[in-house]
Formats: structure tokens, sequence, C-alpha cells
């Protein structure tokens, strides 16, 4: 075949190559498109959807009153704190001299703060004694709490303030809490029942606040307030480290392992075991056994997966726009209701307990509807959030425009009603679309696009334009264009529920049959394990229901054309790019998600394809980098030193010569040099041979078979067949993202249609 047999570049109609990239693009949606619809569950199998309901009764016997309880009186004391900041603003204003922007700023400190304690606290959450942590923080916020009282500047009561925040950071420890300690089916209920400290702070807090003031008497009356307030919360932060520690991912557990048993006996599993579902009870009555200890989840190893989640992506959003929209509007909405009404702090309290009333009532009725409509269809959960979201601007913006106050009070019950049930709802989403091992984390997530993408950005754009055009207009402005938003990705998020909660049926199912297998002795003997890997670029999905093994000491060659896929398989497998769906083990432990330092630590070594070396320093300092495992041990770093000059003795003589000179072939040999100084338990080789002499790879591989005999396993991604019949014991054919092959690399010869594919590039079916 000649160049001249084919069209030439200026032959090639533009219009012809769009539309072949379109096509092309179109075929890879609808490819992921059919892989999602192979994931989703029916509603037997999606936890908490279908079968029998449950009474609140029912859940808190299984979960408990006193953790709810004593969790639902400390929230209530927080609420009622920051119920006092709002009624008491323009006294605050008033003492310290500061305008709208400066004091939705201060209020805005404190949400930061909140959130600088709920990102490691989230992370805790998913590791520690969680009861601890909330008492810990609950104290923490407590004192300052009563601290802002005396503060003498504006500068300190922002500090004071914003160390206050720091411990109300433990929603995501609570939350996380309630998640693991009550059962599925009446999430939305007891998040609601939760969140009714939301709605009854700002009903008794502000009257209870501006009440204190009023005693107090005088101008700074006010300081009193926080005083006062910040006492009960130490004492229920002392009481609730007595709250009974619940297993992580118990109902999860207790649901796919009653599915099993359910399968099992035809259906015929009781539903509920005297009145209780508990994992014990569930575990008791079943061959399958709790899951082991996962491997410890890094922080960037967590947020990459939560990324990986459609619907808490779309979710998250929506709450930063919603945080956008009210997080400056309690303060203005105090403002005007002492410029436009004339209220003074007393007045205020009364309204703001009567409006608050509507949230009650939006939680009362939201929480008990989203628990039926999700055992229905959970998509329709939030396309009804997202209605009521839609709603809830033009009842508050109609509100500040009412010439009577009473008909202030009646639409903002409204609202109020309209806002209040969605955030017990979402919560219950959240918690059942993450997996469990990260829910923690999932949470201080939430705070973080609610309270600062959202919540400090929107206190201060609020405040600025408030200041700029009044606050009446700032709030008809900024509300409904931010909820509307928010809506929107709720919308959106809808439509990934059903997936999302799959894929965590899945990843409980796949570990609670290893850990059968292990259990029975039956588990297979190898020393890696791919299972069920998918992955993504964004929306492209290129990696499509990877299974890999891989026994100790094995050498596998993984072939494939350009845009197969080998090489992001190995990023997955070394930690580089963290997989949509499925689970990597090495040894019999997951390490799914782990990071790729700490894969390295386990033996975990990939040599990168092209030059992966550093070209401005020299070979002896390249092979110090490739020691940083151990880089303070000296005497160990000339012992590997000398181990891997001798397996490449030409790297010996161009110690101080910068790596960047090397030919090709050197630079290779120091690449591999560098990942053997780290004494690989598994070595990841990408492009072995790619563009080297062959005399260069006839000496390459003459090492590689030194160590297969030493009992490196080894996989190594590979175009030329020879290589591979050379040095693998076994070879792996992929062709865009999926396995077609896996077998002896002697079978390859044997099949005409592979043998093209892996020469010539055609497609092998």
């Amino acid at each position: 075949m000649t160049l001249s047999s084919g069209p030439g570049v200026d032959d090639l109609d533009p219009s012809a190559l769009a539309a072949a990239m379109l096509v092309e693009e179109e075929r890879r949606h609808e490819t992921t498109r059919q892989q999602d619809e192979t994931v989703v569950l029916g509603d037997d199998e999606l936890l908490g959807v279908g079968g029998a309901s449950m009474s609140l009764g029912q859940v808190l016997r299984v979960g408990g009153w006193f953790t709810v309880v004593v969790l639902v009186l400390l929230n209530l004391i927080s609420e009622l704190d920051g119920s006092a900041f709002a009624v008491l603003s323009p006294n605050i204003q008033k003492t310290f001299h500061l305008n709208d922007a400066a004091l939705t700023a201060v209020n805005g400190l404190g949400a930061v703060a909140v959130f600088g304690g709920a990102l490691p606290l989230g992370m805790l959450a998913d590791r520690r004694f969680r009861p601890l942590l909330i008492g810990c923080t609950s104290a923490l916020w407590g004192v300052f709490a009563m601290v802002s009282g005396l503060a003498a500047s504006a500068w300190q009561f922002a500090a004071v303030r914003s160390m206050s925040g720091l411990g109300k950071g433990n929603g995501p420890v609570v939350s996380s809490l309630l998640s693991d300690r009550y059962p599925i089916k009446g999430r939305s209920r007891i998040f609601a029942f939760y969140n009714l400290a939301s709605a009854l702070g700002p009903s008794v807090g502000p009257v209870l606040a501006a009440g204190i003031a009023t005693l107090a008497g005088g101008t700074e009356g006010w300081r009193w307030a926080f005083v006062v307030l910040g006492f009960p919360a130490i004492v229920l932060a002392v009481v609730s480290v007595f709250i009974p520690e619940p297993d992580r991912g118990g109902n999860e557990i207790s649901g796919v392992v009653e599915d099993e048993v359910a399968q099992e006996f035809d259906g015929q599993l009781k539903t509920e075991l005297e009145g209780e579902t508990t994992t014990e009870a569930v575990a008791q009555s079943s061959p399958v056994p709790a899951p082991a200890a996962a491997e410890a989840i890094s922080m960037s190893a967590a947020f990459d997966r939560l990324r990986k989640i459609k619907s808490f992506n779309a979710l998250m959003c929506a709450l930063g726009a919603l945080g956008l929209a009210v997080s400056g509007a309690p303060v203005i909405y105090n403002v005007l209701l002492r410029d436009q009404y004339g209220l003074n702090a007393l007045s205020r309290g009364y309204v703001l307990s009567l409006t608050s009333l509507g949230a009650i009532v939006g939680l009362v009725v939201g929480g008990p509807a989203a628990d039926r409509l999700f055992r229905k269809n959970p998509a329709s959960v939030l396309r009804l959030v997202a209605g009521m979201l839609a709603v809830f601007p033009f009842f508050y913006v109609a509100s500040l425009y009412m010439p009577k106050i009473w008909m202030l009070v009646v639409i903002q019950l409204v609202a109020g009603a309209a806002l209040a049930a969605p955030s017990a709802v979402i919560a219950a989403i959240v918690a059942s679309i993450v997996p469990y091992r990260i829910r923690g984390f999932s949470f201080a997530i939430v705070g973080l696009y609610t309270i600062v993408v959202g919540g400090l950005i929107g206190g201060v754009v609020t405040g600025i334009l408030a200041d700029a055009v009044g606050g009446r207009t700032a709030l008809s402005v900024v509300l409904p264009l931010a909820c509307i938003g928010a809506a929107a990705y709720v919308a959106q998020a809808s439509g990934h529920v059903r997936r999302d909660m799959s894929l965590v049926v899945e990843e409980i199912k796949e570990q609670l049959e290893e850990n059968e297998r292990v259990r029975n002795g039956t588990a297979d003997d190898h020393f890696m394990q791919v299972r069920n890997l998918d992955f993504s670029y964004g929306p492209v999905q290129v990696l499509f229901d990877i299974n890999l093994e891989l026994a100790k000491g094995e050498t596998l060659a993984l072939l494939g054309t350009n845009g197969a896929g080998k090489s992001t398989l190995l990023r997955a497998i070394s930690g580089l790019a963290l997989p949509d769906r499925g689970v990597i083990r090495l040894n019999g432990q997951s390490i799914t998600y782990l990071s790729p330092s700490d894969r390295v630590r386990q033996g975990v070594i990939q040599v990168p394809g092209g030059r992966a070396t550093f070209p401005t320093m020299s070979v002896e300092e390249n092979l110090l980098v490739g020691a940083s495992t151990f880089i303070w041990d000296h005497e160990r770093i000339e012992a590997k030193t000398e181990e891997v000059l001798e397996l490449f003795p030409a790297l010996r003589p161009l110690l101080g010569q910068s790596a960047g000179t090397l030919s090709g072939g050197e630079q290779q040999m120091l690449a591999l040099a560098k990942a053997l100084l780290l004494d690989p338990e598994i070595l990841l080789i990408d492009e072995l041979s790619l563009g080297l002499a062959p005399i260069v790879v006839q000496e390459i591989l003459k090492v590689v078979e030194r160590l297969k005999a030493a009992g490196t396993t080894m996989i190594i991604v590979e175009q030329s067949i020879n290589v591979a019949l050379t040095v693998a014991d076994r070879a792996v054919f992929m062709e865009k993202g999926r396995i077609r092959f896996d077998g002896p690399t002697s079978v390859l010869l044997e099949s005409g249609d592979l043998a093209r594919a892996v020469f010539l590039g055609e497609d092998f079916t």
C-alpha cells in the first residue's frame, strides 16, 4: 500500500470530516448510555425503594430516641445562636458602626469558619468515633458563642464569631451518624425531625434573644443574649459523648443482605424482625458476612470519587446556587423590618417567630411525603424539590412589598414551607447516592458548596447590592435568579439518581461476595484483581466493565491499538485515575480509593509512557527522586542504586550527565531504574519498546527476564506482538475500552482476526 492509495489532505471535505466526528461522538455517547442502562437496578434491588413502609415509631425504635433527641437539641441551640445574630444585627451594626456589606461579611466569615471545620471533620467522621467529635466541637462553639458577647471591637467580634463557626462545623459528622443510625426508609423523616430545630430556632430564637436583650437594657443589651445562649451548648456537648456509635454503612449492608436472603428463599424473607432491621439481626439470618474494614480513603481520592457521581455534582451546584440566594437574605430582611416597618428588636423577634412556623409545617409535611415518594421513585422526590425551589423566591419577594406587616407574615409562611422540606430531602438523597465509606466527607462537600460557594459570595454580593440599590431590590434580583438555577440543577440530578444508587448497591454486593469467597476458602488466588471497572474522561466513557486478574510473579502483556484504553487502565491501577465504578485489589485488599503515593508504598509502581525522566536533572539526581519513599535512608539508597546500576551498567558512566541528553533507550533504562529502586510488588510499564532501536529493546528485555526470574509481577503495555510473545506469560487484548481476548500469548498467532487487530489496528469481533 502506498500513500497515494488513499485521499490526500487536500481532498478531505471539511463538512464530511465534521460529520464523521459527530457520528463518532454520538456512537460514544450511545455506548455510554447503554452501559448506564445495564447498571441501573430494578426497584427490588435499589435500597429503600419498594417494599413495605415503616412508621416513624418503627424508625425510632430501630435507631433509638436518645440519638436524635440529643442531636436535635444541639441543633436547636446552634440555631438560637444564629437567630440571635440575625434579629440583633441592627443593634450589633449600631454598636460597631458597620454598613450592610460589612455586617453581612461578618456573618459570612462565621459561615466560612463552619466550612473550615467541616472538611477535616468530614474526613474524621469516616474514620473516628463520631459522638466524641460531636461533643468536642459543640463545646468549642458554645464557649466562643458566650465570648462573642464580650467583644470590644468589630474585629474582635468577627474573630470570635469565626471561632464559634469552627465548632459548628460538625454538620457532616451529625449527618453521617444519622444516616447510619436510622433505616433508609425513614431517612427523610429523621432529617426532617433533625431540621425541625432549624425551624424552631428562628421561631423561638428571635423572641428569646430579643427578650434577653430587652431585659438587659441599654444599647448593648444584645451582648447578654450570646452569653446566656452559649451555656446550654456546653451541657449538651457533654451528653452527646454518650450517643451510641452505629456501624458505618450498616443500613446499606442490611438492605443488600436482605435482598440476597430474599432471593435465596424465593422472596419469603420477613422484612421486619420483631420491629427491628439492624445489621446484626439480618446477619444472623444470612450467610453473607459484613464487609471487612476498607482501606483508608485519602481526601483527594474521596473528592475525585464524588466528582464521578453525576447526581451528587448536580445537587452540589444546586446547593451553591441556593446558598447564593439565601445567605444574605436574613440580615437584609431584618434591616428591612427595622427601616421599612419601624420594628424594634422585640417586634422583629415576634415577626420572625411567626414566619418560621411555615418551615415547621414544610418539614412536618415534607419529610413523610418524601419517604413515600422515595419508595416509589427516588427521581420523583427530586423533581418535587425542584418545583418547590422554583416557587419559593416569588413568594419571598412578594412578601417584601406588602403594605401591612400581617400580609408579609402570611406570605412568608408559604415561602418558608416551600424552602424547608428540600433540606431534609437532599440530605437523605446524598446518603443514598454516596458510598458509605466517604459519606462524612460528602456531607462536608455539601457544606462547602452551600456555605462557601454560595454563602460567602451570596452574602457579600447581596450586601453590596443592598447598599447600592436598597434591600428590597437586591433580594428581588438575587433570589429568583439563584433559586431558578438551583431548581434546574436539582431537576438534572433526578435523571441520574437511580444509576448512582445502583452503583452503591453494586459496590456493596461485590465486596460482600468477595468476603463470602474468602470466608468459604473459595476466593480467587490472585495477586491483583480488577473487577467491573468503568472509567470516563468527563462525559466520554473509555473503559467498560474491565475484569482482570494477575497471579503473583506473572507477566501480562496488555495489547491493543492506540486509544484502546491500555494506558488508562494502568493509570486506574496505579491510582492516577479514579474509576467511575468497580474495584481494584492487591493481595486481597481493596486499593480502589488509595492515593497514588499510598499505592507506591504498597509496591504498585508505574513507568509511564514516553520519557519518564526529569530532563534538566542528572541521572544520579533522577535516581534519588526515584527513591522518594526512603529518601532519608542513605544506606538503603546506596544499596538500591548499586543494584539497579548492575541491571543497567550503561547508566553508570552517565551518572553526572543530564537526563535530557540521553538517547531514547538510555532514558527508558533510567525510567525503569527509578521504578526498580522502590522494590515494586507489581510493576506497570507503559509502552516498553515504543520508539526504541531493536538492539536497545533486546537489552531491556534481558532486564525484564531477570525481573521475571526474581518473581516480580508485571503488566507491560506493548504494541509489538513479538515483544509480547518474548516476555509475557499471558496476553490481554483491548479494543475500544473493552477486553476482547485474555489468554496465552501463543493463541494470538493462531487467531487470524486477532493478529490483524494487533498488527494492523483492524476491528476485532
